[in-house]
């Protein structure tokens, strides 16, 4: 019989050791692509992750600088009288106030509570709590923004108080007043000359606990460790100097400043009194909910924000690095939002001042 050669017994089949290194290769590739897979679903995850936890922020900075273009003073010009009634100055004249600055120095509240900046205003954003009042859209009202730190207990169910831990974190309040509350051109007349401080912290009656404050604020977004209001001149150029871009009074910004003062007096080349700002930036930093939990001390408010930063405009871009370097050292996710405003009102009333 004869015996079949070499190349005929290869025709055959396939060897054991070439199945087996098929078998070898075809695992590795397997293994290769699963872990492409695998990278590729996490890298998915932690950006969908990510995207929702940032998102209520989002929307919540949105809404800060959407209301924010929309403040106004209805300002006027008319007879400025002295105390026998005589008319000595012809100025601007307005009973409404915007104001921003450090939350805890404008609300009279402690700052590790309060931290960063707020800011008030009046517009006609028609918010109402009575039915009949509805059909008018454009009532005015008072508004401001705010971060607040503390616990949950009064946004929880009546029947979950009690039962359930609180949970301690900063959050981005919203001030509303509705129309109906709306007192400010009560006793305008007076409000015209006066230098009150009182006049100027209208708002601060309502930042305290208990059901007038819960019925006036409420949360827009939670994990917001501060927002940064930066009242501006003008937009920044190459080679502008800094008294051109931003107002002397830094982030402070106040346009009853200089009520009740002659016109002579208010400043000179500087009069912002019952003047909008030209532009507001507007920087909010968020980090995600898994750092605040693991930050979380309780009633204790967590240091998270380095101390002496947004002391001065011009510094702003470094001090947000340094926020931004200190979170990432300690592996706290974390965004910052920002963007400048135009004011919607400010620029005719410039232009009305010139004429």
């Amino acid at each position: 019989m004869k015996l079949p050669s070499p190349i005929q017994r290869r025709q055959g089949g396939f060897t054991l050791i070439e199945l087996l290194v098929s078998i070898s290769i075809l695992i590795v590739l397997l293994l290769m692509i699963f872990s492409m897979v695998d990278q590729t679903q996490r890298t998915w995850t932690k950006a969908s992750s990510e995207a929702n936890q940032f998102r209520e922020a989002r929307i919540a900075f949105e809404s800060i600088t959407r209301r924010v273009r929309q403040a106004t003073l209805h300002t006027y010009w008319d007879y400025e009288t002295d105390a026998q009634g005589r008319p000595e100055e012809y100025v601007r004249q307005s009973e409404l106030h915007f104001t921003m600055g450090e939350t805890a120095k404008l609300t009279q509240r402690p700052g590790a509570v309060f931290p960063g900046q707020c800011v008030f205003f009046q517009a006609p954003f028609g918010y109402v709590i009575k039915e009949e009042y509805r059909q008018f859209s454009e009532l005015m009202n008072a508004w401001g923004f705010f971060v607040e730190f503390g616990d949950d207990r009064e946004s929880l169910p009546a029947f979950l108080r009690g039962r359930v831990a609180p949970k301690f974190r900063y959050r981005l309040k919203e001030f509303r007043l509705p129309a109906e509350s709306v007192t400010i051109y009560k006793d305008a007349e007076d409000r015209r000359n006066s230098v009150s401080s009182q006049d100027n912290k209208w708002f601060s009656q309502y930042m305290g606990g208990g059901a007038q404050s819960l019925l006036f604020k409420r949360t827009l977004a939670e994990n917001i460790l501060a927002v940064i209001f930066t009242p501006m001149k003008s937009a920044p150029a190459k080679g502008a100097a800094a008294t051109e871009v931003y107002y002397k009074e830094g982030f402070t910004y106040n346009s009853r400043e200089g009520v009740g003062k002659p016109a002579s007096q208010r400043g000179e080349g500087e009069d912002n009194t019952h003047l909008l700002p030209s532009l507001v930036r507007v920087t909010m930093i968020a980090i995600d909910e898994p750092s605040a939990e693991r930050e979380d001390r309780g009633a204790q408010p967590p240091s998270l924000i380095p101390a002496g930063l947004f002391k001065n405009p011009r510094n702003l871009e470094r001090d947000l690095r340094l926020v931004e370097e200190q979170l990432l050292d300690r592996r706290i996710s974390n965004r910052i939002f920002s963007t400048t405003v135009a004011m919607r009102e400010s620029n005719w009333l410039r232009r009305g001042d010139d004429a």
